[in-house]
């Protein structure tokens, strides 16, 4: 159909989908809510990217806060935190990888 449709609801609209549902637009799709969901039952993917924040601002006060003990030619003193820091990468991954489809 070539036609605009329009759909008012005033409380809750449920869709419930057995196996798949696919959504196609042409130009742009919009969610807009004042929250979003979106990911399976239990996981939100969308937190991902807070996670992900996270992580990153974590990494860089670390790597603010870091000295050499040898002008530079050694590891940082707080290298194992930056490597513990930078290894929730790899666990935010495994989170979110079983309801990402790839």
């Amino acid at each position: 159909s070539t036609e605009n449709a329009t759909h008012n609801v005033a409380q809750i609209l449920e869709e419930k989908i057995g196996q798949i549902k696919k959504s196609v637009a042409g130009q742009m799709q919009q969610i807009v809510a004042p929250q979003v969901w979106f990911g399976s039952r239990t996981i939100n993917t969308l937190n991902l990217m807070l996670d992900l924040c996270d992580t990153v601002q974590q990494l860089a006060q670390l790597t603010a806060q870091h000295t050499h003990t040898n002008n530079g030619s050694s590891q940082p003193t707080n290298s194992g935190s930056i490597s513990a820091t930078a290894s929730k990468a790899g666990d935010l991954k495994a989170k979110y990888s079983s309801v990402i489809k790839q």
